[in-house]
């Protein structure tokens, strides 16, 4: 039984797999024959095929008489942790929490923690944490001392959970996906189709009935194509087109779930990476690949 489960969940990645290269060949196409790139206005009465973007459509797709489904994010989603300076988007944390005194300054510490974690001198900030403070933490190989290299380094320091929780696969969404060495850094507002409801509500100053709206408004288009500028009011469509991205940054999040069933057990497979009109020579190069 355990040979067979193994098997089966082999199998499901190479579909997976296989399923993200015909994937990445269905976006390099449609990028190719369509210009515009912007989200959740296609009017697809004027069209007679269904786009393939960045929008958290799930799409199910087959490959050798198995479904896989299929959603293609953008990868900017977040906030942008990247570098010696972390925080440099901390002030969309600040600015939610004008009234909160008490979040401030947790989020003062947390931050001060961030910057001890990635400058390279040993000295302590105020409330922050160097060597000897993760020593007794039972973990003695940190800080890195250096730039975070992946975005989930941030669970290292205590409390990162409360500012930056994980979204269904366990990953910091609400954080970018930060570029490997050579990789070409994504800059940019977070996308509006692909950010969690944090950073939306965040980056824009909505109110609890504002994100409802804008959620709902979001659903409308991944379940009914129905375009945002027909569901959202224009003055709230406005402000949040002024802190958030409505257009593919270039940069794509696919995420692959091969069907499952009681008898053949599935993994999922999400990979990020960058598609323009013309295949690199050297082909993909990955900014972040997970099994699980």
């Amino acid at each position: 039984m355990e040979a067979s489960t193994a098997t089966d969940m082999s199998d499901s990645l190479y579909q997976e797999e296989s399923m993200l290269n015909r994937a990445c060949w269905i976006m390099l196409h449609d990028r190719q024959k369509y210009n515009d790139r912007n989200l959740g206005n296609v009017d697809y009465r004027q069209i007679h095929e269904v786009r393939f973007m960045a929008d958290g459509v799930e799409r199910e797709m087959e490959i050798n008489g198995r479904k896989v489904k299929v959603t293609v994010m953008d990868m900017v989603t977040g906030l942008d942790v990247s570098g010696y300076n972390p925080d440099k988007q901390f002030y969309a944390y600040t600015n939610q929490m004008f009234n909160d005194s008490k979040g401030r300054e947790d989020l003062e510490i947390f931050r001060n923690c961030l910057l001890d974690y990635v400058d390279t001198d040993d000295n302590i900030r105020l409330n922050g944490m160097e060597a000897a403070d993760y020593v007794a933490l039972g973990e003695p190989n940190l800080p890195r001392n250096r730039p975070m290299q992946f975005r989930e380094e941030l669970l290292w320091i205590p409390d990162a959970v409360k500012l930056f929780p994980p979204d269904g696969y366990g990953l910091l969404s609400s954080c970018r996906v930060i570029a490997p060495q050579g990789m070409a850094t994504n800059f940019g507002k977070p996308n509006l189709f692909s950010a969690p409801p944090q950073v939306i509500k965040m980056f824009c100053l909505l109110t609890d009935l504002e994100l409802e709206k804008t959620l709902a408004a979001l659903k409308k288009w991944k379940t009914d194509r129905i375009p945002l500028k027909d569901s959202l009011d224009p003055t709230l469509l406005t402000k949040i087109q002024a802190q958030m991205s409505l257009s593919e940054s270039g940069y794509y999040t696919f995420i692959l779930r091969a069907q499952s069933d009681d008898s053949c057990p599935a993994r999922t497979l999400i990979a990020s990476v960058s598609i323009t009109v013309v295949l690199p020579t050297d082909g993909l190069r990955f900014y972040q690949y997970q099994i699980f």
